[in-house]
């Protein structure tokens, strides 16, 4: 049967693209409502396996004894989401997924993977996740604001974490970014 995982990697280090990103949105570009931008790898993985539980540990495996999906040396990674965040203060958190307009299969790396660990892996997407922390409640009104003066390259005054020529982006549901670890 074929399991979807979603792997969720993260730099265990300081993010200095992320950090740079929110300091030029906050104080060159003037997006005074944006608290935080946290940025993250998404890999989504169509993994044959007998059940659910074991292409986990099939897809883990690979993590640990490989540099395929990550390097455990400097990024960490979760299972299905993101942490549960809740709400911080005033903040609300919004996740903006980026991925190229070109689907890549990564037919080579799913060629390796099947190689070296006997796990098929039938589909395999990259995508970037952006989190972000902004000021306010409305998450509709919110989330235009943020496509117009944040996410969306449209000059430069506006945008900075879509590039429209080759990228397309999605605001995920809250609900499906956050789980309990």
């Amino acid at each position: 049967m074929i399991y979807s995982i979603r792997v969720i990697v993260y730099l265990k280090n300081m993010d200095l693209h992320a950090m740079s990103a929110l300091h030029v949105l906050q104080s060159e570009m003037k997006v005074d409502y944006l608290t935080s931008l946290r940025r993250f790898i998404c890999w989504d993985l169509d993994v044959e396996a007998a059940s659910e539980p074991e292409a986990k540990r099939s897809v883990e495996s690979v993590i640990q004894r490989s540099y395929f999906l990550l390097n455990e040396n400097k990024e960490g990674y979760w299972f299905d989401g993101l942490p549960n965040r809740g709400r911080s203060g005033e903040s609300e958190y919004v996740v903006y997924q980026v991925k190229n307009k070109v689907a890549e299969d990564f037919a080579d790396l799913r060629a390796s993977i099947d190689l070296k660990f006997n796990l098929k892996v039938t589909g395999l997407q990259k995508s970037l996740l952006w989190e972000m922390g902004v000021k306010g409640r409305s998450q509709d009104a919110l989330k235009e604001r943020l496509l117009q003066d944040v996410l969306v390259t449209t000059s430069q005054k506006k945008g900075l974490l879509l590039n429209p020529l080759h990228e397309e982006g999605l605001c995920l549901p809250v609900a499906s970014c956050y789980v309990a670890h």
